[in-house]
């Protein structure tokens, strides 16, 4: 996904992260969260921060990391996030996403990807 085409890659990241979530696939509901949250930085950074820290914890647990180029574009994401709302809130939605349960940030995920749908 690139800045450019929000709309066009919610509504495919939506199905994907449902099915994911169907699944309990922890690594894929990881990918999950991270591309919501970059979909999110353009329109709801606050979100974006809560599902991106979500993302990062479970991929902790999984002992799994992303991809490196896929790290560069959730960087590029993430950083808009945060010049947009500053780091202190930035940080304290980051937070936030690491102590939630993973069933409430599926659901927000799956909201704010619809939403973002159009």
């Amino acid at each position: 996904m690139t800045k450019a085409q929000p709309e066009t890659a919610a509504g495919p990241i939506h199905r994907a992260m449902s099915i994911s979530a169907q699944l309990g696939d922890a690594w894929s509901i990881a990918e999950g969260l991270q591309a919501v949250a970059n979909l999110c930085s353009l329109t709801d950074p606050e979100t974006a921060a809560v599902l991106a820290g979500a993302a990062d914890r479970l991929r902790e647990q999984i002992s799994t990391l992303p991809h490196p180029a896929d790290a560069a574009i959730n960087r590029d994401h993430l950083e808009h996030a945060r010049e947009r709302i500053g780091p202190a809130r930035f940080q304290t939605a980051w937070a936030e996403g690491r102590e939630a349960s993973l069933e409430s940030l599926v659901t927000i995920a799956l909201t704010a990807a619809n939403a973002s749908a159009g």
